[in-house]
């Protein structure tokens, strides 16, 4: 069946826009605000090829990785989800967030961040075949976490810190010096 209207905007051709493909045209446009692809997927916490499924319309992302992508450059997510309204909200949040004062403002978290290393984490200790309680778990997430974001704000290089502490933390594992089921510490 052919779709094609003609009118006074002149022929619209093939088949009838979707919901899936109008949302697709907007997480294009959010994604052009970004300097790269990869700093949009890595914003995001998905693959590359991912997120060109969901600029396609082949696939429709999750909410949190549409709140993920949205956030750094102020686009308002009602706008993103259904089209109504204006792409930026009315007072747009920095690209960068400002350094927080020592001690007195409360430290932004890097979602992304925070959810590779919490994966490259959970697969350390599942292929080390070492267990870990939840409690130990997230005081190790919490330390490293800490030890990335002060050491820089680049998301790229976070990302390879992230490897870099896996590395470290697998020769500990081997070597016995490191956290084990009960999060303590062993020699």
């Amino acid at each position: 069946m052919d779709y094609s209207v003609t009118g006074e905007l002149g022929e619209l051709g093939g088949n009838p826009p979707s919901s899936e493909t109008e949302l697709g045209g907007r997480i294009a446009s959010v994604v052009r605000l970004y300097k790269t692809k990869k700093l949009a997927s890595l914003a995001a916490g998905v693959r590359v090829d991912m997120l060109t499924r969901y600029e396609k319309g082949l696939n429709v992302p999750a909410f949190d990785v549409l709140a993920r992508l949205a956030a750094p450059h102020g686009v308002d997510l009602n706008w993103l989800a259904t089209g109504k309204g204006t792409m930026h909200q009315a007072a747009p949040m920095p690209a960068q967030p400002e350094p927080a004062p020592a001690a007195a403002a409360p430290t932004l978290i890097d979602f992304v961040l925070m959810g590779r290393l919490n994966e490259a984490l959970k697969a350390l200790y599942k292929d080390e075949g070492i267990r870990i309680d939840d409690r130990g778990f997230g005081e190790l997430l919490a330390e490293k976490y800490e030890e990335i974001a002060t050491a820089t704000d680049d998301p790229d290089e976070r990302i390879a810190m992230v490897k870099l502490i896996i590395s470290q933390l697998r020769k500990e594992l081997r070597s016995g010096h490191t956290r084990t089921a009960n999060g303590n510490g062993s020699a």
